[in-house]
């Protein structure tokens, strides 16, 4: 595990930073000097979207990052820890050593706390990463000295600073950013794929397979290739197969060699980060190893971190099922903790991954959720994250985000998604798969799912497939992150050099089944007449 954690984490010096600099305001506007704080403006809240400004007595919440106490000492450890030709390569710091070598300052949080204070804001909380605070947008546009604003924004209205926002310049060496005075134009969503429920509109006709939902027309395969549709039209030239009913941990991990190399994940944590809980979840893994072929969890295997007033979400709830499902699968001995953000905002799902590092709880952390878009994610949210990541890499722990389910090859179009775009994580992509009688491996594909229509007369799909577009795994180009060292003379040029002749950081970096109609068969409770009722699903998605 550790040999691909470290060039995923030797970024340090690729990455861009977002350094501040002095900023000395009028006489007018200020007495004493300001430490400016760029990077909270984010790249939509343009003038001409501008709607004008936010009303004083609107209630603000957000948070100041706090600085490392030595951010060139810590770019330039990740670096050296993480190369295999330095000779501090993988000699990683403990929790503790981590926060007195590298941490915030000795009473960082207490004096920015007070200085929020004596501008008539609540500290809501404080510890050695942020201090978190609200007050009225007046009060807060005055603290940081910004004009908060209403911009629209596709069919939103989201606020956000016009320029950026600034401290007393005593505060200079405390602080690392401003996050949450920009809102987030599209909330953060889970990234899995149901197959289509209405299974006769597709060439390759689908089937749930499913204790909680009728019987579907169609049947479907326990292999690729197993029963062929025969009673229904042609598509690219022949009649096609049956979808597979979903492929469990058998059929992945004979697939991808996983049983032949031994590579069972023995002796590694994998934590898993999504929003809310299902509080079924540890039941759900026992029974679904159960009923498909799973390893049967051993004592202390499985274990959750949740903390007090976390919800329950039917959103996210077959999304953690998912997740934790499908490391069983492919690493059966693996020790998995599911660390539960309390909401879907990006400072709880931050929360999260956070707990991982400051507790060292895990080698490898799981995110399979889609926050901003590359491009669109303010730097100021950019540089909150790193500082996980960055502490995570000096740790030893490594980030995987999923790309998205929103790209394609032809009906859709690059999407580029933050936080997987980011050089300090690994950016996970989705493919298609086909698998045989024996597990063995048939061909695999890039994913794009198109669906056409059956026509009323059963002679024809309409349109023609592929049909129209639906899914596909995510990825591309950056905007904003140039390449990375272990990206140079791997990716090539028409991909890293898409938008320009600056080569930039492409995604994704590894990929692997995602497609829903070759998907993963997964099984959890959810609420049907106030009992919680367990059923299984054929899904997908580049979790």
């Amino acid at each position: 595990m550790n040999r691909r954690l470290a060039p995923v984490a030797a970024l340090a010096a690729a990455v861009t930073a977002f350094s501040a600099g002095l900023l000395t305001l009028p006489a007018h506007a200020a007495a004493s000097p300001r430490h400016a704080i760029p990077g909270v403006v984010p790249s939509w809240a343009t003038p001409s979207a501008d709607r004008g400004a936010v009303p004083g007595s609107a209630a603000i919440s957000a948070r100041v990052y706090l600085a490392s106490r030595d951010q060139a000492g810590l770019s330039r450890f990740v670096a050296a820890v993480s190369s295999p030709d330095s000779s501090q390569y993988q000699h990683y710091l403990s929790p503790a050593q981590f926060a007195q070598r590298f941490g915030s300052a000795p009473g960082a949080a207490e004096r920015v706390s007070s200085w929020l204070r004596s501008q008539g804001l609540a500290v809501t909380q404080a510890n050695s990463h942020f201090v978190a605070f609200r007050g009225s947008a007046a009060k807060v546009g005055a603290a940081f000295g910004v004009h908060l604003d209403r911009f629209a924004v596709g069919n939103k209205v989201v606020q956000a600073p016009t320029h950026s926002a600034s401290v007393p310049a005593s505060l200079a060496p405390y602080v690392l950013t401003v996050f949450g005075l920009a809102g987030q134009p599209t909330p953060n969503r889970p990234m899995l794929v149901h197959s289509a429920k209405h299974s006769a509109t597709s060439p390759r006709p689908a089937a749930d397979r499913s204790t909680s939902e009728p019987a579907k027309a169609f049947p479907c395969n326990s292999y690729e290739g197993e029963q062929i549709a025969k009673r229904y039209p042609k598509a690219y030239g022949t009649h096609q197969p049956y979808a597979v009913c979903g492929y469990g941990p058998a059929k992945l991990q004979g697939a991808y060699g996983i049983t032949k190399a031994g590579y069972t994940g023995k002796g590694i944590t994998v934590a898993v980060v999504d929003a809310y809980a299902l509080p079924t979840m540890k039941s759900d893994l026992k029974k679904w190893a159960k009923k498909n072929g799973g390893q049967p969890l051993k004592k202390g295997q499985y274990t959750e971190d949740i903390p007090s007033g976390t919800g329950y979400n039917s959103g996210w709830a077959g999304e953690e099922a998912l997740d934790v499902e499908s490391i069983h699968s492919v690493a059966p001995d693996a020790k998995i903790l599911y660390s539960a953000a309390t909401t879907a905002s990006t400072s709880a799902l931050l929360d999260a991954n956070q707990r991982v590092v400051d507790n060292k709880s895990a080698d490898a952390v799981n995110n399979s959720w889609e926050g901003g878009t590359d491009g669109s994610t303010p730097p100021s949210t950019i540089s909150a994250f790193e500082a996980t990541f960055q502490q995570g890499a000096a740790e030893g722990i490594g980030f995987y985000f999923s790309t998205g389910d929103s790209g394609g090859l032809s009906g859709g179009q690059p999407f580029v998604s933050y936080p997987s775009i980011d050089p300090y994580v690994t950016g996970v992509g989705g493919s298609a798969i086909g698998i045989d009688q024996n597990n063995g491996y048939l061909w695999e594909t890039s994913w794009e799912t198109d669906y056409s229509t059956l026509s009323s007369d059963g002679t024809s799909w309409t349109p023609a497939p592929p049909g129209n577009y639906t899914s596909g795994a995510g990825g591309g180009t950056s905007v904003v992150f140039k390449q990375p060292s272990w990206q140079k003379g791997v990716v090539p040029k028409k991909f890293s050099e898409a938008n320009g002749s600056t080569p930039m950081r492409t995604t994704p970096d590894i990929g692997a089944d995602a497609d829903p109609t070759t998907g993963f068969l997964e099984g959890y409770s959810s609420q049907v007449g106030g009992q919680w009722v367990y059923g299984q699903t054929r899904i997908g998605g580049t979790s």
